[in-house]
Protein backbone atom coordinates (compact mmCIF):
# COMPACT_ATOMS: atom_id res chain seq x y z
CA UNK A 1 0.00 0.00 0.00
CA UNK A 2 2.68 2.04 0.49
CA UNK A 3 3.50 2.40 -2.36
CA UNK A 4 0.96 4.52 -3.73
CA UNK A 5 2.02 7.51 -1.94
CA UNK A 6 4.18 8.57 -4.20
CA UNK A 7 1.91 8.24 -7.58
CA UNK A 8 -0.72 10.18 -5.29
CA UNK A 9 1.49 12.46 -4.36
CA UNK A 10 2.45 13.45 -7.92
CA UNK A 11 -0.69 13.01 -8.92
CA UNK A 12 -1.74 15.84 -6.30
CA UNK A 13 1.20 17.68 -7.48
CA UNK A 14 -0.27 18.20 -10.74
CA UNK A 15 -3.86 18.45 -9.93
CA UNK A 16 -2.69 21.73 -8.22
CA UNK A 17 -0.62 23.25 -10.34
CA UNK A 18 -2.76 22.49 -13.46
CA UNK A 19 -6.26 23.41 -11.93
CA UNK A 20 -4.60 26.41 -10.95
CA UNK A 21 -3.23 27.39 -14.29
CA UNK A 22 -6.31 26.58 -16.00
CA UNK A 23 -8.50 28.46 -13.81
CA UNK A 24 -6.25 31.63 -13.66
CA UNK A 25 -6.21 31.56 -17.74
CA UNK A 26 -9.97 31.20 -18.29
CA UNK A 27 -10.69 33.98 -15.49
CA UNK A 28 -11.82 36.78 -17.74
CA UNK A 29 -12.02 39.21 -14.96
CA UNK A 30 -8.14 38.92 -14.30
CA UNK A 31 -7.10 40.15 -18.04
CA UNK A 32 -6.37 44.08 -18.00
CA UNK A 33 -6.09 44.52 -21.62
CA UNK A 34 -8.67 45.10 -24.74
CA UNK A 35 -11.25 42.80 -23.30
CA UNK A 36 -13.53 42.23 -26.28
CA UNK A 37 -10.06 40.78 -28.03
CA UNK A 38 -8.59 38.63 -24.82
CA UNK A 39 -12.59 37.53 -24.76
CA UNK A 40 -12.14 36.42 -28.30
CA UNK A 41 -8.80 34.47 -27.59
CA UNK A 42 -10.52 32.54 -24.30
CA UNK A 43 -13.89 31.91 -26.73
CA UNK A 44 -11.08 30.41 -29.46
CA UNK A 45 -9.36 28.18 -27.10
CA UNK A 46 -12.71 26.96 -26.06
CA UNK A 47 -13.43 26.33 -29.28
CA UNK A 48 -16.96 28.90 -29.34
CA UNK A 49 -14.93 30.88 -32.30
CA UNK A 50 -12.69 31.29 -35.01
CA UNK A 51 -9.92 34.59 -34.55
CA UNK A 52 -10.13 37.55 -36.63
CA UNK A 53 -8.03 37.19 -39.38
CA UNK A 54 -7.33 40.45 -40.09
CA UNK A 55 -6.34 42.04 -36.52
CA UNK A 56 -4.02 38.81 -36.13
CA UNK A 57 -0.58 38.31 -37.66
CA UNK A 58 -0.16 34.62 -39.23
CA UNK A 59 2.05 33.77 -36.61
CA UNK A 60 -0.23 34.92 -34.18
CA UNK A 61 -2.97 32.88 -35.21
CA UNK A 62 -0.35 29.55 -36.15
CA UNK A 63 0.92 30.42 -32.49
CA UNK A 64 -2.40 30.89 -30.67
CA UNK A 65 -3.78 27.62 -32.32
CA UNK A 66 -0.32 25.59 -30.67
CA UNK A 67 -1.33 27.26 -27.32
CA UNK A 68 -5.09 26.30 -28.00
CA UNK A 69 -3.63 22.60 -28.53
CA UNK A 70 -1.42 22.73 -25.57
CA UNK A 71 -4.29 23.55 -23.23
CA UNK A 72 -6.67 21.47 -24.83
CA UNK A 73 -3.76 18.51 -23.95
CA UNK A 74 -3.22 19.61 -20.23
CA UNK A 75 -6.90 20.20 -19.69
CA UNK A 76 -7.32 16.31 -20.63
CA UNK A 77 -4.26 15.49 -18.79
CA UNK A 78 -5.74 16.88 -15.86
CA UNK A 79 -8.86 15.37 -16.07
CA UNK A 80 -7.03 11.69 -16.19
CA UNK A 81 -5.12 12.75 -12.94
CA UNK A 82 -8.22 13.76 -11.33
CA UNK A 83 -10.23 10.51 -12.36
CA UNK A 84 -6.58 9.05 -11.31
CA UNK A 85 -5.72 10.52 -8.23
CA UNK A 86 -9.56 10.57 -7.06
CA UNK A 87 -9.23 6.09 -7.02
CA UNK A 88 -5.99 6.21 -5.50
CA UNK A 89 -7.33 8.29 -2.71
CA UNK A 90 -10.39 6.47 -2.21
CA UNK A 91 -8.41 3.08 -2.45
CA UNK A 92 -6.57 4.92 0.88
CA UNK A 93 -9.51 6.35 2.66
CA UNK A 94 -12.10 3.02 2.20
CA UNK A 95 -8.91 0.89 4.03
CA UNK A 96 -8.83 3.68 6.32
CA UNK A 97 -4.91 4.14 6.11
CA UNK A 98 -5.23 7.84 6.60
CA UNK A 99 -1.07 8.14 7.58
CA UNK A 100 -0.64 6.76 4.00
CA UNK A 101 -3.08 9.62 2.77
CA UNK A 102 -1.80 12.05 5.01
CA UNK A 103 1.75 11.32 3.79
CA UNK A 104 0.40 11.78 0.03
CA UNK A 105 -0.58 14.84 0.72
CA UNK A 106 2.22 16.35 2.67
CA UNK A 107 4.83 14.64 -0.21
CA UNK A 108 2.29 16.52 -2.56
CA UNK A 109 2.44 19.82 -0.93
CA UNK A 110 6.38 19.94 -0.65
CA UNK A 111 6.98 18.71 -4.06
CA UNK A 112 4.70 21.43 -5.41
CA UNK A 113 5.69 24.47 -3.37
CA UNK A 114 9.59 23.53 -3.75
CA UNK A 115 8.97 23.57 -7.71
CA UNK A 116 6.64 26.42 -7.49
CA UNK A 117 9.44 28.75 -5.12
CA UNK A 118 12.01 27.75 -7.13
CA UNK A 119 10.35 28.89 -10.43
CA UNK A 120 9.23 32.34 -8.69
CA UNK A 121 12.48 32.64 -7.59
CA UNK A 122 14.23 32.07 -11.00
CA UNK A 123 11.83 34.08 -12.75
CA UNK A 124 11.95 37.03 -10.46
CA UNK A 125 15.86 37.02 -11.01
CA UNK A 126 15.88 36.51 -14.66
CA UNK A 127 12.32 36.62 -15.98
CA UNK A 128 13.78 36.53 -19.86
CA UNK A 129 15.32 33.75 -19.45
CA UNK A 130 12.61 31.59 -17.43
CA UNK A 131 10.27 32.57 -20.12
CA UNK A 132 12.27 31.34 -23.13
CA UNK A 133 13.07 27.89 -20.80
CA UNK A 134 8.85 27.77 -20.31
CA UNK A 135 8.55 28.33 -24.23
CA UNK A 136 11.30 25.54 -25.53
CA UNK A 137 9.50 22.92 -23.02
CA UNK A 138 5.94 23.34 -24.52
CA UNK A 139 7.01 24.60 -27.98
CA UNK A 140 8.45 23.14 -31.30
CA UNK A 141 8.46 25.85 -32.99
CA UNK A 142 9.57 29.58 -32.68
CA UNK A 143 6.42 31.07 -33.65
CA UNK A 144 6.80 32.54 -29.68
CA UNK A 145 9.33 35.00 -30.99
CA UNK A 146 7.47 38.30 -31.83
CA UNK A 147 8.16 40.99 -33.33
CA UNK A 148 6.97 43.72 -30.36
CA UNK A 149 5.01 45.46 -32.75
CA UNK A 150 2.76 42.46 -33.32
CA UNK A 151 -0.75 43.24 -32.08
CA UNK A 152 -0.61 39.77 -29.81
CA UNK A 153 2.17 41.38 -27.76
CA UNK A 154 -0.03 44.30 -27.50
CA UNK A 155 -2.55 42.34 -25.75
CA UNK A 156 -0.10 40.43 -24.03
CA UNK A 157 3.05 41.89 -22.92
CA UNK A 158 5.90 40.91 -20.68
CA UNK A 159 4.03 42.53 -17.87
CA UNK A 160 0.94 40.34 -18.37
CA UNK A 161 3.36 37.13 -17.88
CA UNK A 162 4.80 38.07 -14.82
CA UNK A 163 1.33 39.24 -13.07
CA UNK A 164 -0.05 35.95 -14.70
CA UNK A 165 2.76 34.16 -12.96
CA UNK A 166 2.72 36.05 -9.49
CA UNK A 167 -0.78 35.45 -9.37
CA UNK A 168 -0.14 32.27 -10.30
CA UNK A 169 2.34 31.21 -7.53
CA UNK A 170 -0.13 32.69 -4.65
CA UNK A 171 -3.14 30.41 -5.99
CA UNK A 172 -1.12 27.53 -5.78
CA UNK A 173 0.19 28.32 -2.33
CA UNK A 174 -2.97 28.82 -1.17
CA UNK A 175 -3.77 25.62 -2.50
CA UNK A 176 -1.11 24.01 -0.75
CA UNK A 177 -2.40 25.76 2.32
CA UNK A 178 -5.86 24.40 2.02
CA UNK A 179 -4.42 20.40 1.21
CA UNK A 180 -2.38 21.30 4.80
CA UNK A 181 -5.17 22.19 6.56
CA UNK A 182 -7.15 19.26 5.07
CA UNK A 183 -4.38 16.86 6.17
CA UNK A 184 -4.84 18.34 9.86
CA UNK A 185 -8.42 16.93 9.93
CA UNK A 186 -7.77 13.25 9.43
CA UNK A 187 -7.73 10.49 12.21
CA UNK A 188 -4.71 10.67 13.52
CA UNK A 189 -4.49 6.83 13.68
CA UNK A 190 -5.14 4.03 10.85
CA UNK A 191 -8.03 1.65 12.04
CA UNK A 192 -8.57 -1.89 10.33
CA UNK A 193 -11.43 -1.51 7.83
CA UNK A 194 -14.21 -4.57 8.64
Amino acid sequence: MKVVVIPLGISLFFIVIVSNFLFLTFSQSYFQQDKAKTTEILNYFRGKNKLDQNYYSAQAVNHLKDVKNLIKTVYLMNLSTIGLGTIMAAIILIQKKYSLFRRALIFSCILTSSLVILTFIASVLNFDFAFIIFHKLLFRNDLWLFDPSDTLIGLFPEQFFQEFLKQLTINILLSIMAILLVSKFLPKHDTVAN
